[in-house]
């Protein structure tokens, strides 16, 4: 959807520079698909990935000040809120069913550092970060295809008891805001031009490695002009889902066998006792 942009002007700390956004445009596909193209930084080697078709946000910015004198960067920073995603796996013997949950428990910056420390880049992507000089507008853009990671058959990484389990359905969602902004080179001083507040729902049933009948998508639940009512996190580190591996839940914890205790060794058999051991089938 094409979005309103502000007419009113945001001013450096200042004073001396001003900044209008002469065109702010918010696209959402809000459909899911099933592929494969995303799985090389999941910590739990899933090959497939059900995946928001995601947001494009694109902006156009001038300004005007003193020429020479000091210099900006416009682009595109990005916050992820803490969310919750899980995929359910089925044992084929019995159709029993458990989940294997990431949570991430709070926000976390979503996009690289830039080289000279700043904050104003989006994962190296050219377009989304670019100087700008008065009276010289620019354009920058940015693009994300959220995603969450799932077995067809499950590998047995994370919880090794299910493997050969197959995944039957996807839930949760993640949700963002991003930021135009423009950023001094100097001392890095930020000001808030426009905001977009989107998540994405995964809630998909699964069969053989495909989507059947999803029901989330991506969506854009707010925008405006400056920072709105969000506050971006702007550590070094950016998110790293190395941070958030899936967790099995309290079905697949019980579905968990039973520890049996080692057989004791030749020494210890040689020994008198006063009787068999009984195994403790909680170890």
């Amino acid at each position: 959807m094409a979005t309103p942009f502000p007419t009113q002007a945001f001013n450096s700390a200042d004073g001396r520079f001003s900044f209008i956004v002469l065109d702010l445009t918010s696209t959402a596909d809000p459909q899911l698909e099933a592929t494969n193209a995303y799985g090389d930084d999941d910590p739990d080697n899933a090959p497939l990935q059900v995946a928001s078709k995601g947001v494009t946000l694109t902006g156009t910015v001038s300004l005007s000040g003193p020429a020479g004198s000091r210099k900006w960067r416009v682009g595109w920073i990005q916050t992820i809120y803490p969310c919750r995603q899980a995929v359910t796996y089925e044992r084929p013997a019995d159709n029993y069913r458990g989940k294997l949950v990431c949570t991430i428990d709070r926000s976390r910056r979503d996009g690289d550092l830039a080289d000279d420390g700043g904050h104003c880049i989006w994962y190296a992507t050219s377009d989304s970060s670019k100087e700008i000089a008065p009276s010289s507008p620019v354009i920058v853009e940015m693009d994300d295809q959220p995603n969450v990671s799932f077995h067809d058959v499950y590998n047995g990484k994370a919880a090794d008891w299910i493997k050969g389990w197959k995944g039957i359905a996807v839930e949760g969602t993640k949700s963002f805001c991003s930021w135009l902004i423009a950023e001094a080179a100097d001392d890095h001083e930020i000001v808030y031009l426009y905001h977009v507040v989107w998540e994405c729902d995964y809630t998909t049933s699964l069969k053989d490695g495909r989507l059947v009948a999803p029901s989330g998508g991506t969506r854009i639940i707010s925008h405006g002009p400056g920072q709105g009512s969000k506050t971006p996190n702007l550590e070094k580190d950016p998110i790293d889902e190395e941070d958030f591996p899936p967790k099995p839940d309290a079905a697949l914890n019980a579905a968990k066998p039973a520890f049996t205790r080692a057989a004791p060794s030749s020494a210890v058999r040689n020994t008198p006792t006063l009787g068999a051991r009984k195994q403790n089938p909680d170890g």
